[in-house]
């Protein structure tokens, strides 16, 4: 019994760990609903300038869907 929940604790902590790197959701980051992320809801969402500037490629000031999606 202490091995399964030692088990199930760690892929638990896995999938938590796999979820918090993969960043944030446009949904997640686009506070006010909008469909777009601006630069204060991207850097609430833990979004550095340097990724947010080099996602904007139209420079608009905000990043659409795709944009979003390209931030590594």
């Amino acid at each position: 019994m202490t091995k399964l929940v030692i088990a199930l604790t760690a892929a638990s902590l896995l999938a938590s760990a796999s979820a918090f790197a993969a960043g944030p959701t446009l949904a997640a980051a686009d506070t006010d609903k909008n469909g777009a992320v601006s630069a204060a809801e991207a850097k609430a969402a833990g979004i550095t300038d340097a990724q947010f500037k080099a996602a904007d490629k139209d420079g608009n000031g905000s990043l659409s869907a795709e944009e979003f999606a390209s931030i590594k």
